[in-house]
């Protein structure tokens, strides 16, 4: 009787202990945890093109931030139903790791070009374009391809004594081996850096009509040089920008 009576006990208490641990688990607050998917170190500072992007901090303060740009992701928030898109860069004011919600951001500079985004749409767009991993869309290239015709027409230099080259030109982004043309450098167009980002050209035959052919194009739809050879020199990449601001500068 006496082994019946303390067995009932002990099942008695383990039961009750059982229950408040369940009850206690239940009731705990639910805690907002990333997904490990969007946890991936950030690279080491001076790795990232530099932009400035004022936005909201969560207390509502707006503040404006020098950024090294890292990483672009989607962080999946636990008890949300749809991920939030996160800035991740180096801030070089402060020396840290920021991470901003792209929702927040209420303007992007690039003091490159000079270019100033402040839509939602044009931002995202234009972040895609610049952070590792290569995410931007057709439709982002196509876009920006726009803006920067815009831009390479507004900083266009003339030059008053038009140079006689030769260039090899392909579609930007495009794919095989360029196409070679003969042609008068007209003017230079010099973004808000003091790096030349495009040639203005005449060609020296057929229908007489400036195109612009751009130096390491971050959009498409538009000309981009790939080589240009001018006397006995040849010069590709970032020799073609650094031949076009020495001319620019180049008394006539």
């Amino acid at each position: 009787m006496f082994l019946l009576v303390t067995g009932l006990a002990a099942v008695t208490v383990t039961g009750i202990v059982l229950f408040t641990r369940r009850k206690t688990v239940r009731n705990a607050p639910i805690e907002r945890t990333i997904s490990p998917r969007a946890c991936a170190p950030l690279q080491q500072p001076g790795q990232g093109p530099a932009i400035v992007v004022q936005y909201a901090e969560a207390s509502g303060e707006v503040i404006s931030r020098r950024l090294e740009v890292r990483e672009l992701k989607d962080v999946q928030y636990e008890g949300t139903l749809r991920p939030r898109m996160m800035l991740s860069g180096w801030c070089q004011q402060r020396h840290e790791k920021v991470e901003i919600p792209v929702t927040r951001i209420g303007t992007v500079a690039d003091p490159r070009t000079g270019g100033v985004y402040d839509k939602n749409d044009t931002i995202t767009s234009y972040l895609r374009l610049i952070a590792p991993g290569n995410l931007a869309t057709p439709e982002d290239h196509t876009a920006e391809g726009r803006l920067e015709l815009e831009r390479a027409k507004r900083d266009r230099k003339l030059i008053l004594t038009p140079v006689n080259v030769t260039i090899g030109w392909r579609f930007s982004y495009g794919k095989g081996d360029p196409q070679t043309i003969r042609v008068w450098v007209t003017a230079i167009a010099i973004r808000a850096d003091s790096r030349a980002s495009a040639l203005f050209v005449e060609p020296m035959g057929g229908v007489s009509e400036e195109r612009p052919y751009f130096i390491k194009p971050l959009g498409s739809g538009h000309r981009e040089v790939v080589t240009l050879e001018v006397e006995e020199a040849r010069y590709e990449e970032d020799a073609i920008a650094e031949w076009a601001e020495q001319w620019l500068r180049k008394p006539d």
